[in-house]
């Protein structure tokens, strides 16, 4: 069969528009691909998109970065070598743990660095970790979960690390206090849903103190809601290495090593939601491989990790059935996927890959256009049941106090928006000409108010704290 040279040319336009969907996140001055495998987390905070990892470029090592204009920038203070594995977005600047030997020339700093906004570091008292794996924020606290090496607080106390495997601590601002005592290999990871943090990774259980008596058995999760920790049901029969929290849905989505829960025994295939209340596999599940990370996009759950449906590593699940992604174009197969976020109607992804769709050469760190028009939804189920025309609006961070970010769907540009408060009152008014700002609430006060875009269904509610 012959093609026309038309044909030919209409055929090279769509290879070419979808090869443009990916593209790589540029890399520094002076670093060697690949850096995929270096990066440990990929963040959205209200100042934008963060990395952390362990890089180094022509003025040193640095274990956090921010994304801007496809480009990885380094974030001053810099360690001396190290690994940075989780960070959070304090009112002061941000709080990176990991491995790390120096910030800003304090040597020794204990795997915790408070960064600043005016680029100063300081290290949290009492608490040196042999290694801090995660961070999270709830209320006024900053919350840390680790390897405890030594504490040098008001207890005189030394951890033996051969009997107790980590320690989690609350930090104020200006003390750190002991708040639990997880048992097992590891945590992997801190999310906040519904008011609690939940700690997930390999987990036998856990006590509320320092000791290792009075031991409440916790399969791989627990949650804490500010003043003990507390069992999550009967929790799940292997590892979990990543949980996200979907505040349109109000579910907690967690993925790893696990195939059911405990007592009743219920079948999760590797990725399961809660409600506060009980466990959901996600569709059918996903039977093979390990789920690395987790995240969404207009009410799509997106999946990354190691062979998840036959060689794909990246997924997404439409509300019917779980699909590889741009598996028209080869998507990403046979190496691995670790870390997943979405800004700007883009999904960041990072991994051990080199090649992407069509034999697209890349650094491990790229991002795949997800156009808004697009979105494969099939039938509703627990992810999109009674969609209410949230997914054409996304806020956050919520809470805020400063600024939240906004996100629409591109039907909705050049219409009104308000602002409203519990009682009625337009307390903001604007119109909506892009299709992700970033408004200022620096001038409501502490409560609830509700986002809507006139004459239509889209609301959302958020919170102001202060």
């Amino acid at each position: 069969m012959k093609l026309s040279i038309f044909t030919i040319i209409f055929l090279a336009t769509i290879f070419n528009a979808m090869s443009q969907q990916w593209s790589n996140v540029v890399v520094y001055e002076g670093e060697e691909p690949p850096i995929g495998e270096r990066i440990q987390s990929i963040d959205v905070f209200e100042s934008g998109l963060y990395v952390t990892g362990g890089f180094e470029d022509s003025q040193g090592d640095f274990s956090l970065a921010r994304v801007e204009e496809e480009t990885l920038l380094r974030m001053i203070p810099h360690n001396d070598g190290g690994l940075g594995k989780s960070v959070a977005q304090i009112d002061s600047g941000f709080c990176v743990v990991g491995n790390m030997d120096q910030i800003n020339n304090v040597s020794f700093f204990n795997d915790v660095g408070i960064i600043t906004n005016d680029s100063t570091a300081y290290q949290i008292p009492n608490v040196l970790f042999q290694e801090a794996r995660s961070v999270a924020t709830l209320g006024e606290d900053v919350i840390i979960a680790g390897n405890v090496l030594t504490w040098n607080g008001n207890l005189d106390y030394v951890e033996d690390l051969g009997v107790v495997a980590a320690r989690v601590v609350a930090y104020d601002g200006d003390s750190a206090r002991f708040i639990g005592t997880p048992l097992g290999s590891f945590i992997l990871d801190l999310t906040v849903f519904q008011d609690n943090v939940y700690a997930t990774g390999a987990l036998a259980g856990f006590t509320n103190d320092m000791t290792i008596e009075g031991l409440v058995p916790s399969r791989h999760i627990m949650r804490y809601d500010g003043s003990q920790w507390h069992a999550v049901d009967t929790g799940v029969d292997d590892p979990i290495r990543t949980a996200f929290s979907d505040s349109i849905n109000d579910l907690l989505y967690i993925g790893g090593d696990f195939s059911s829960t405990l007592d009743p025994e219920q079948e999760i295939l590797q990725v399961a939601s809660w409600d506060g209340n009980s466990f959901a596999q996600v569709g059918e599940g996903l039977p093979n491989g390990t789920v690395l990370s987790l995240c969404m996009y207009r009410n799509q759950l997106y999946a990354g990790g190691v062979n998840l449906i036959d060689n794909y590593d990246l997924v997404y699940f439409n509300g019917a059935e779980w699909k590889p992604v741009d598996e028209q174009n080869g998507g990403i197969q046979s190496e691995s996927v670790r870390e997943l976020c979405v800004f700007q109607d883009h999904l960041y992804i990072s991994g051990n890959f080199q090649t992407v769709a069509t034999n697209i050469t890349t650094n491990g760190f790229v991002k795949y256009f997800l156009h808004p028009d697009s979105i494969d939804i099939g039938r509703p189920n627990a992810i999109v049941d009674e969609q209410n025309k949230e997914e054409d609006l996304l806020i956050y961070p919520n809470p805020s106090d400063q600024h939240i970010q906004i996100q629409i769907g591109s039907e909705h540009l050049l219409e009104q928006f308000s602002i409203i408060d519990l009682n009625g009152k337009n307390v903001i008014q604007g119109i909506l000409d892009k299709p992700n700002f970033q408004l200022s609430i620096a001038q409501l006060p502490a409560g609830q108010y509700i986002f809507q875009i006139a004459n239509t269904e889209v609301k959302k509610r958020f919170v102001v704290e202060r």
